[in-house]
């Protein structure tokens, strides 16, 4: 007989909700056996330093990676004409959200010690319909980027389901 112990508590904690808006969210595809030479690109290509703020990327299939480039909107322009500059990247593989968009990101002081914390999220952002168009999770930390203009209707739905420190539960 085997026991598991899992931490659950009643409410999922947070330390609070932190957006950043004003942010641009390029999708690449890139075939993996170019990994290096986009590296190069990406160092190399543009006179004006890129602030990234998050990469995420995921394989598209046996021969793509998909790379969601999350960049400050002030670098997005000159960004966006390296990538069209460069043959690294799959022909006709560049897309590009309609910026600005805006990240959330929360910590919890549980969040590594029980599941269902992104399930959770995604449910809130649900039942007010609110677009996810990127989102990555770490042990302790979810980053979920929404259309511009939705951060605070998101941490609405989200306040419903993650207490902070010194507030109730809605």
């Amino acid at each position: 007989m085997e026991i598991i112990a899992v931490y659950w508590e009643p409410e999922i904690k947070t330390y609070g909700f932190q957006v950043k808006s004003g942010l641009r969210l390029i999708t690449v595809m890139l075939p993996f056996d170019r990994v290096a030479e986009w590296g190069e690109v990406m160092e190399g290509g543009s006179e004006t330093p890129q602030h990234f703020i998050m990469v995420l990327a995921q394989p598209a299939d046996t021969k793509l990676l998909r790379l969601h480039l999350l960049l400050e909107t002030s670098g997005g322009g000159q960004i966006m004409e390296v990538i069209r500059k460069t043959d690294v990247v799959a022909p006709g593989a560049v897309s590009e959200i309609d910026a600005p968009v805006e990240l959330i990101y929360f910590q919890g002081p549980h969040f590594g010690d029980r599941y269902g914390i992104a399930d959770a999220a995604f449910r809130a952002l649900d039942t007010q319909s609110i677009q996810v168009l990127a989102a990555g999770c770490s042990g302790a930390s979810i980053y979920i980027v929404v259309p511009d203009k939705k951060a605070k209707t998101a941490i609405r739905c989200l306040s419903r389901s993650f207490k902070v420190p010194g507030t109730t539960t809605r």
